[in-house]
């Protein structure tokens, strides 16, 4: 909980008990046998988030002005986690190379000469731009980000508010700010919005001074919709969804998203 306070504040409660009474019913309470804790929030109306107001186009820049300030003054004060810049790059390179491993399994029927050519050309832009890569790490720029960045996570309204950080690995939260920000302006994307993306890149480089290259907005948004693919398609490997056929479909979605930012990044 204690990671989501740094951008919701009082929307987390505390942390409330659930328990097995002594009917053999789950309930809420500080008596009988714990089975697990669970966080207490405020409730959010759904139309106070981002995605609803992508989803019915009313997400304009005044409305979300509050959440993009947010979240750069956050990244202006964050942190940083020190690492040596060729365990930076040698993460990004492992994590490439495992996603591209997973996505090959037959079940998926994804198209295995794309994959491994945006795989490819990943590893290649790491490899030929170490130094931007660097000079990310020198400069303070990976730090603990919130993890899972997408629309409906970010409150707009009645004051701007960001939960559900991803809070159980650690590891998973460390990252450049740019990657983050490239898997939001990515989420946004594949809702049709083209523009709120950017709106929290603009407001964080005036905030901060950080002027993020393209090429590396590129990059971490490629890389991105590749592991999206990944993680959509795993889902046929679930007893509850194998024979549902929308989880293929928008894992080609993802991968063609993939290909969009590759092709722009080596056109």
């Amino acid at each position: 909980m204690h990671m989501n306070k740094r951008l919701a504040g009082d929307l987390y409660v505390g942390i409330v008990s659930l328990v097995l009474n002594e009917e053999g019913k789950l309930q809420i309470d500080d008596k009988w046998l714990v089975v697990d804790w669970l966080v207490k929030m405020k409730r959010i109306p759904e139309e106070n988030l981002l995605d609803y107001a992508i989803r019915h186009q009313i997400a304009d820049k005044r409305m979300v002005k509050g959440a993009a300030m947010l979240l750069a003054e956050f990244y202006k004060n964050a942190l940083p986690v020190h690492m040596n810049p060729d365990l930076y790059r040698k993460k990004l390179k492992d994590k490439i190379i495992a996603t591209q491993a997973d996505l090959l399994h037959p079940l998926y029927h994804l198209p295995i000469g794309l994959i491994e050519q945006i795989s490819k050309n990943l590893v290649h832009f790491l490899n030929n731009h170490y130094l931007l890569f660097d000079e990310r790490v020198t400069h303070g720029k990976i730090i603990e980000a919130h993890g899972d960045l997408k629309p409906e996570h970010i409150c707009l309204l009645p004051r701007p508010a960001i939960i559900d950080s991803l809070e159980f690995n650690r590891e998973l939260r460390i990252m450049d700010l740019a990657e983050e920000l490239s898997f939001l302006d990515m989420e946004c994307e594949m809702m049709g919005d083209f523009i709120t993306g950017r709106q929290f890149f603009d407001t964080y480089e005036k905030v901060t001074n950080d002027d993020i290259p393209g090429s590396l907005i590129l990059f971490y948004k490629t890389k991105k919709a590749l592991l999206c693919t990944w993680l959509v398609a795993s889902h046929v490997m679930e007893a509850g969804y194998k024979e549902e056929p929308k989880w293929l479909e928008k894992a080609n979605t993802c991968l063609q998203l993939a290909k969009k930012y590759n092709d722009k990044l080596y056109g």
